[in-house]
């Protein structure tokens, strides 16, 4: 091989690998072109290749620098010239933009440009009438300009960016620029994408040229199954007749099919298996007849679970028009005629019949990556290269065919970012659901949507609104159409009432999907609800208990709507009892009390009516469905006997989580009519962080005024997290309308059970396990409280939560929740996923456990302490491992003034002091919600402080002291003092012993 030669072959892998990564990782792609223009300086394809990936990125003057280098390297890199016309007119240089495509279309590069690209030629003729037709006064030649030579090229003298590039933002593209060409038989060339993302997969064909016959990989090409991974499937097969009565369950299967895969190569040196062979070789003497009884029942579960991908079916339409011979080429163990039952029961009949051969490997005993392509009777044109084939797998699908000079396009689906997030929600789900991947298979009916329509290294709205809340809220909305259906199949005019704010974006989605019930935004918050059911004495009492101890007594005569001039007398009477809370909850009960707030609230309720007969033409006889996130259904139970027994409304409700009882007039997407207490007792004191995403950008509703228009009390968070949530809102959005989209073209809608499998995994994945990118986007965000209250409470605090970590370890949850923090869990996220998982188990598992129980790791710590001068007592504390390898150790002080002190020298020269904290204790437990910081009390000797925490204890005897004097305290209490070690003495007297020889 000449060193030129090599050298070619290196770039064109370059370019190669470059352009496949540019799919899903447009960073990498451009490192790699620059890493190898500075081995290969000047080189015009790997320049030119550059060129397009900063348009792509939308940076066009990088991209036009670029060109021009490429063109200067080689004036006739028509792809260069094409790139920079794209880059001047989207810059808005328009005259020099003109120039290039005029140059293309009519100048020495046409030609060779119309036979290299004739689409892009044709765009080009497009763009340049277009660009003309701008400039009417611009005298426009429409003959040819006259040659020139290469260097007066309008591409040759244009100024050029000389900043360096920034990091490359996300694109997204359906086919990538890259392709590969080659001369065919019939001097035609070949032309064909490297890569194809499953947006692109229908119109592949008309971005290639000289193409003669196509090969399609099957699975994850042209069918996808409504699972995560195709041995899910197994956890529905062994539900059926067959594998019952062979006793095969999932387990089995698939050790079945390694162990047979293992066999296979032990005698043939191959991998390949027939469905016969995996059967054999889980009941060894196993029947024909239960054989064949088995491999049915295994094809009717792919059936169920495989539906066809839309860009596919088109991608076979067009081959049969143009006259290509399509054949199958699968690695699979279902051999070739049920392979085809399975492609024509999920295949549209005129679809299915543009195939022709079917190959599969197991009829052959050889993967793809093993030969199957060589030793196939594929319909192969003169030159291989004629022959395209597409799949999703790299080796199999586009370093074999390449190998035999076949083409090849790979179809990629997501990337890492979209594979985290699958993983993550599967992981949620069955811990959330045991029984998913154990007695049924878990459902991912979304996985094909995403790899068409998402995005990698998207913006935090895309990741958040469209990865995490879109599959959410299109299930949700799918459930409640057919729960109104159903409900319509007995009932009434069934209206849909969907309660703001939470219900916001669900509403929306409804709409989206084109629900045909009448739906309508309804502004009724748990505080108008309360506020217009207060009718006899019994409700307000229910009211008091469900409240008294978590609001003030302001609060709560806010919601009794009681008048200013009573709730000053009421108060002012309770300040003067013994007990002011226990006295102001007897007043309120008071019978001249209890009549002004049942007159004030029959008030209330006949406004609120007045607002449901204007906002939602609400009659009686009407039957209400009303729509919300969940979770207990308080506005339902509170306001729906109401609705029933006085403006005749039969009301049910329906919930995205549902807690406790579930019946028909109070169901959820998720509830315990197939999840557990425990599961929905996990999920619902985070639930919080899905109503700040759904929620609309308006306050809660306080209360109606006569002619019927809500009232609403102070917004409490700011502009800017409305307009955070909007974009959200706006990509979960384009979520719903995708997936409806997919489906529909795909001919099959997934069961709604389903779609909930995803639900319940999205949404622990968003509440114990977010990315990274989600948690930093969503520390900005507030949730709003109603019921009157007024109070905006932070979602997560990320820096809290480590401080909490290191003070407490885990246990600093439960302060934080009283702490008003309402998604905890993504504190612990954001330390480690060891800590979300550790808490999801916890609450879903019952787990208890103690701060001893957390940790072996203890550390002890000698307390001294003396009383009036006296020689000192020495005392063992063991000091607890928390985080980050920090200790903390509670050190008690006795009733009596008392001199106390930490002598850390013995054992430490250096470590890191994090806190000191005074703590009530209260029957022998630290009561850790009322602590307060105690560092200003500490004393130290032979200590030197080098900050940020950070001690050095000279010498031995070197101590922290809290002397008695320093402060008073009553009752019993503790300090609880929180540090990690640097380095122990034993250490620093060895690292000194050796210095000094």
């Amino acid at each position: 091989m000449t060193p030129t030669s090599a050298v070619d072959r290196a770039v064109s892998e370059v370019r190669q690998a470059a352009f496949e990564i540019s799919a899903t990782d447009q960073r990498q792609a451009y490192l790699m072109l620059r890493e190898a223009l500075k081995l290969q300086p000047g080189h015009p394809d790997l320049l030119g290749d550059l060129a397009v990936l900063h348009l792509q990125a939308g940076r066009m003057d990088a991209c036009i620098e670029a060109a021009g280098e490429a063109l200067a390297a080689r004036p006739d890199h028509d792809d260069s010239a094409y790139a920079m016309a794209l880059a001047l007119e989207a810059s808005g240089r328009l005259d020099a933009a003109r120039a290039c495509y005029r140059e293309l279309v009519h100048g020495e590069r046409a030609a060779r440009f119309a036979a290299a690209q004739p689409d892009l030629a044709e765009q080009c003729r497009a763009k340049l009438a277009q660009l003309e037709a701008m400039a009417p006064t611009a005298a426009v030649s429409a003959a040819p300009p006259a040659q020139a030579p290469a260097t007066s090229s309008p591409v040759a003298n244009l100024p050029v960016a000389t900043a360096p590039a920034p990091p490359i933002a996300p694109a997204h593209k359906s086919i990538d620029v890259a392709a590969d060409r080659a001369p065919s038989g019939d001097d035609e060339e070949v032309f064909t994408p490297r890569v194809v993302r499953a947006a692109g997969l229908g119109t592949l064909l008309r971005e290639t040229r000289g193409i003669r016959a196509l090969t399609l990989d099957c699975f994850d090409t042209i069918l996808w199954r409504h699972t995560p991974h195709p041995t899910d499937v197994f956890h529905d097969m062994q539900q059926r007749p067959a594998f019952r009565t062979a006793a095969i369950d999932a387990a089995l299967r698939q050790k079945a099919e390694l162990y047979a895969r293992q066999l296979q190569r032990v005698r043939t040196g191959r991998t390949e298996v027939s469905l016969e062979q995996i059967y054999q070789a889980a009941r060894p003497g196993i029947d024909d007849t239960l054989v064949r009884w088995l491999a049915e029942d295994e094809l009717a579960a792919e059936m169920a679970a495989c539906h066809a991908h839309p860009g596919a079916v088109q991608l076979l339409r067009d081959a049969r028009a143009r006259g290509l011979p399509v054949t199958i080429v699968s690695d699979t163990y279902l051999d070739e005629s049920r392979l085809r039952r399975l492609l024509a029961h999920a295949l549209p009949s005129d679809a299915y019949e543009a195939i022709g051969a079917v190959v599969c490997s197991c009829d052959h005993g050889v993967c793809k990556s093993q030969g199957l392509f060589k030793i196939a009777k594929l319909p192969m044109p003169a030159n291989a290269s004629a022959m395209l084939h597409v799949g999703d797998n790299k080796d199999a699908d586009v370093q074999a065919p390449r190998a035999l000079g076949i083409s090849a396009t790979q179809l990629l689906h997501d990337g890492t970012d979209s594979a985290q997030r699958r993983a993550m929600s599967a992981a949620a789900a069955c811990l959330l659901d045991p029984s998913a991947r154990d007695s049924r298979m878990l459902c991912a009916p979304y996985r094909a949507v995403h790899a068409t329509f998402g995005q990698d290294n998207a913006l935090p709205a895309t990741t958040i609104g469209h990865g995490a809340l879109g599959p959410m809220m299109h299930a949700f909305v799918r459930w409640i159409e057919e729960e109104a259906e159903r409900l319509a199949a007995t009932h009434p005019r069934v209206k849909l009432l969907f309660l703001m704010r939470d219900a916001h974006l669900p509403l929306l989605a409804y709409r989206e999907l084109g629900g045909r019930f009448p739906s309508h935004s309804a502004h009724i918050s748990r505080f108008s609800a309360y506020a217009a059911s207060f009718r006899r004495q019994e409700h307000v009492d229910h009211y008091l208990a469900h409240f008294a101890n978590n609001l003030t007594p302001e609060m709560i005569a806010r919601q009794l709507l009681l008048s200013p001039e009573r709730t000053a007398r009421l108060l002012e009477d309770a300040e003067k009892a013994a007990q002011p809370r226990q006295a102001f909850l007897s007043a309120v009960r008071q019978p001249e009390v209890m009549a002004e707030i049942a007159t004030a609230s029959a008030a209330y309720r006949a406004r609120l009516r007045h607002y449901l007969q204007r906002q939602a033409d609400l009659m009686p006889g009407d039957t209400v469905m009303l729509v919300d996130l969940g979770y207990a259904g308080t506005i339902q139970r509170v306001l729906g006997p109401v609705m029933a027994g006085q403006w005749g409304n039969e009301v049910f409700g329906r919930y995205l989580l549902a807690v406790g009882s579930t019946d028909d007039r109070h169901r959820g997407l998720l509830d315990r009519s197939w999840l557990d207490d425990r599961a929905l007792s996990t999920l619902q004191p985070y639930v919080g962080l899905l109503e700040t995403l759904s929620a609309d950008d308006g306050a809660s509703a306080v209360g109606y005024d006569e002619d019927g228009q809500p009232q609403f009390d102070a917004r409490q968070v700011e502009d800017v997290q409305h307009r955070l949530v909007a974009a959200i809102q706006a990509e979960c959005l384009r979520f719903v309308r995708e997936a409806e989209a997919h489906f529909h073209a795909g001919g099959r809608t997934p069961h709604t059970h389903h779609l909930r499998d995803e639900a319940l995994g999205g949404l622990g994945r968003l509440l114990f396990l977010p990315s990274e990118q989600e948690l930093v986007h969503l520390s900005q965000f507030k949730l709003e409280i109603n019921l009157g209250s007024g109070i905006a409470r932070p979602l997560f605090d990320i820096e809290a939560g480590l401080d909490g970590l290191r003070r407490h370890g885990m246990f600093y949850v439960g302060l934080a929740q009283n702490g008003a923090r309402m998604a905890v869990p993504a504190e612990l996220r954001a330390a480690g996923m060891e800590m979300s998982l550790t808490m999801l188990a916890q609450a879903r598992f019952g787990v208890e456990a103690t701060r001893q129980d957390w940790t072996m790791r203890r550390l002890p710590v000698p307390l001294l302490v003396a009383r009036d001068g006296g020689t000192p007592a020495e005392l063992q504390l063991d000091a607890l491992a928390t985080h980050d390898g920090y200790f903390s150790v509670l050190v008690p002080l006795p009733t009596t003034p008392t001199d106390v002190a930490l002598p850390f020298g013995r054992d430490h020269a250096w470590l890191q002091l994090h806190s000191a904290t005074m703590v009530p204790v209260s029957e022998g437990r630290a009561m850790e919600r009322h602590e307060a910081d105690a560092m200003h009390l500490l004393v130290a000797d032979g200590v030197v402080s080098h900050g940020a925490g950070l001690l050095n204890f000279e010498h031995e005897n070197a101590m922290l002291m809290f002397p008695s004097e320093s402060f008073t305290h009553e009752g019993r209490m503790a300090i609880r003092l929180t540090f990690r070690p640097v380095t122990s003495r034993t250490e620093a007297v060895q690292a000194a012993a050796a210095a000094g020889s």
